[in-house]
């Protein structure tokens, strides 16, 4: 009983020291209390690092994809609303204390933002250093099949497979969360710039509509692939795929 006291106590300590960097491309407000409501006293760039206290503060469930029906491809469908949900945290940056909304926060550093999608691979070699590459390759009298495993440290994998006319590559974070996995899409899929072209039907070649079968899982549809963000007990699950 006493080592487990112990080890939670440990576990705690470790939580409320845990370093945390913003995601939010726009900069995220500070507030003075953990409320939506509490007055406003600062705002952090995208990029900044920031340390955890371990308090917690309101929980809020932020709309962040309204709901849209649209004719996608000859077939009337709607797009889900999906709202993030998280706590105000207590936090402490350069500067001074205070409380920001944690759903727009990642233990992963942010890529720099550019014009267009940055490098996913080389932001997983940034965070994860650079991985042991594993090759399986096939081939028969039907069709030929490339499939990749890049291990990266810290138990971040990324396995692709690739044969004529399909791909699919899936990325795996552990103790990751949906938000996160929101967060990464937006950064490297463009998935909320394609689904508002969708909305505002300025779609081109590409646009998505989002379904939301669960509340851990986010699927952007096109018309011939896709992007599925997944938490399955606390590891984070990125599959994108498509096909012609």
């Amino acid at each position: 009983m006493r080592f487990l006291l112990l080890a939670l106590l440990f576990t705690t300590t470790l939580h409320a020291q845990q370093t945390m960097h913003v995601w939010a491309k726009s900069g995220l407000t500070v507030r003075a209390a953990g409320d939506a409501e509490a007055e406003k006293i600062g705002k952090l760039n995208h990029g900044t690092q920031v340390e955890l206290t371990g308090e917690y503060g309101e929980q809020l469930l932020l709309p962040t994809y309204a709901a849209f029906d649209i004719d996608f491809y000859d077939e009337a469908v709607t797009s889900d609303a999906w709202s993030m949900l998280d706590h105000y945290v207590e936090v402490k940056y350069e500067g001074g204390t205070g409380w920001v909304y944690a759903g727009f926060l990642s233990r992963f550093d942010p890529p720099s933002i550019v014009n267009g999608e940055p490098d996913l691979f080389a932001w997983l070699e940034s965070i994860g250093g650079r991985p042991d590459t594993s090759n399986f390759e096939s081939r028969d009298q039907a069709y030929y099949q490339e499939r990749y495993l890049y291990s990266y440290r810290d138990g971040l994998t990324c396995t692709m497979e690739q044969g004529e006319g399909y791909g699919a590559t899936s990325y795996v974070f552990p103790f990751a969360s949906l938000n996160e996995g929101f967060l990464i899409a937006d950064q490297f899929f463009g998935t909320t710039k394609y689904l508002r072209e969708a909305r505002e039907d300025e779609s081109g070649e590409t646009f998505y509509i989002l379904e939301v079968p669960s509340n851990q899982a986010l699927i952007f549809h096109a018309e011939m692939s896709a992007i599925e963000i997944r938490v399955v007990g606390t590891t984070l699950i990125i599959v994108s795929s498509g096909g012609c």
